[in-house]
Formats: structure tokens, C-alpha cells, sequence
């Protein structure tokens, strides 16, 4: 009787430890689950400076890709940073090729963005050359010549609707500003952060005028797609990008990139 007990004893513990096995793996699956281990997020980045970019050495950088990085950092989740076309990242956000990216919120995105948290306003205008016409009113625009856009940009319904504007497509803002400087074109619309940025980089400071024609202002936002099987991590991404814009790492970001003259553009819509 002794032996039948200890082999009944024996099997029981046996059971016990194997559920015990099975009730740990299962808490570890479910927490690996809600904390996004196994998961890749792929955020898509603006390919041109000073948004994402490949320095002369190597390392990719830019303000859009060192926000997304830090948004990996402060939730613990894996997330894919890579570079795209400004038209073809959005593109890609609305097929679902990609989960993510930071750009305007727009009416024209509307369908296919879930608008996670505003990240910052930028300020758009059009600029010149100082030796060149000055644009001191819209209508300057229909006699400045030849007007540099990124590729896929919208600017306003105005702007864009605006056929008497003689338009010209650039692939990123460091192409329309050595167009400009080059006399390729005579003035380009778009991202005064980015003029300032690239005026900067291309010891232009004091031949631009700068900021230029104020065209208004538009929000930045962290924006997912809505077919992106990754929206349950929305709650995780909107809770970080808010304590980056609250604790300040947003505008150490742009004090990186734009110098502290970022500060004094200041517009309205």
C-alpha cells in the first residue's frame, strides 16, 4: 500500500508541475503578446533631408527618424524604420505595405489614416534667392517663373489647385533648393523647417530669403494605417509621442537640426 501511495504521489506532483509548466508558458505568450515581442512595426520615413537620410558616413539620421527611434525606445516595441519617396510612403501607408509614418494630417488621408497624436506644427512658404524677385504677396507667385515642389506635397487647396503657378516636381527638398540655387528654378514652396535646415547645410543662410512668402501652416501627426494589423499597439505608440512632446525630446530634436531659429517662425494657418 506504502509503494501504491508513493507512485500516486509521485504522478500527482508530476501533473501538478506539468500544469504549473503550461500556465507560466501560457502567462509568458500572452505577456510577449501585449508587450509586442515577435511583432515588427514598419514606419515609413520621408526620404529627403532633413526628415530621413544617409549621411556621408553611412548612418541614417534625420528628425522623423530619430523621433520613430525614440518612440521605439520608450515603448519596447520593434520597429523598422525605413526610408521611402515622399509620394510612395504615402502610398504604401494606404495599401498597408507600411504600419506608420509622421507626416501632414489631411482631409486626403483620411480614409486610410487612424491619426494616432499630433507631434509638432510646421510652417510653409515659398522663397527666392535675395538677388532674385521677392515674393511679397501670392499673385507673385504667377510671375516668379518656375516653382519647385516635393513631389506629392500639398501645400493648400489654393496652392494646389492653382494653375496659373508654374509648378515643377523635386524629389526631395535638397534637390529643389540646389535647383534654386543653380537658377534651375526660381523659387520653391514647402517646409520653411527644411529650408532653414538646408540653407544651413549649403552655406546659404544669407542668399535665401528667408522664411519667404508665409503660405500658412500644417499639423504633423503619427499617423497608422488602417490596414495595418499592428493597431492594437496604437494606445502604447499615442502614449509615448505625448510624453515626448510633454518632457521635451520633440523640440531637442528640432533645436538638433534647425538651431534655435526654428523658435522665431512663427505664422498663422
Amino acid at each position: 500500500m506504502q509503494k501504491i501511495a508513493e507512485k500516486v504521489d509521485v504522478k500527482v506532483t508530476f501533473l501538478l508541475l506539468a500544469f504549473a509548466w503550461i500556465a507560466l508558458a501560457g502567462v509568458a505568450c500572452l505577456s510577449a503578446q501585449q508587450s509586442g515581442a515577435g511583432d515588427t512595426l514598419r514606419f515609413a520615413v520621408i526620404d529627403s533631408k532633413p526628415f530621413g537620410y544617409v549621411d556621408t558616413d553611412g548612418v541614417t539620421k534625420g528628425v522623423h527618424y530619430e523621433l520613430i527611434g525614440e518612440l521605439a525606445k520608450r515603448t519596447g516595441l520593434n520597429i523598422e524604420r525605413r526610408i521611402y519617396p515622399y509620394a510612395r510612403m504615402w502610398s504604401n501607408l494606404e495599401n498597408g505595405l507600411v504600419d506608420a509614418a509622421i507626416g501632414w494630417r489631411s482631409s486626403e488621408r483620411d480614409p486610410y489614416s487612424v491619426y494616432v497624436n499630433f507631434v509638432f506644427t510646421d510652417y510653409l512658404s515659398a522663397i527666392t534667392m535675395k538677388n532674385k524677385q521677392t515674393l511679397g504677396r501670392y499673385e507673385d507667385l504667377y510671375t516668379v517663373g518656375t516653382v519647385g515642389v516635393l513631389r506629392g506635397l500639398s501645400i493648400s487647396d489654393k496652392f494646389n489647385a492653382d494653375t496659373r503657378i508654374q509648378k515643377y516636381d523635386v524629389n526631395t527638398y535638397d534637390q529643389g533648393i540646389e535647383m534654386l540655387r543653380t537658377g534651375k528654378v526660381d523659387a520653391v514652396a514647402g517646409n520653411v523647417y527644411a529650408f532653414l535646415y538646408l540653407a544651413s547645410q549649403f552655406k546659404l543662410t544669407d542668399s535665401l530669403d528667408l522664411p519667404g512668402l508665409k503660405l500658412g501652416s500644417r499639423d504633423q501627426w503619427l499617423q497608422a494605417s488602417k490596414k495595418s494589423k499592428m493597431l492594437r499597439y496604437v494606445p502604447q505608440l499615442q502614449k509615448a509621442v505625448q510624453a515626448m512632446i510633454s518632457d521635451g525630446y520633440v523640440e531637442k530634436i528640432f533645436l538638433k537640426y534647425y538651431g534655435d531659429d526654428f523658435k522665431k517662425i512663427r505664422f498663422n494657418k
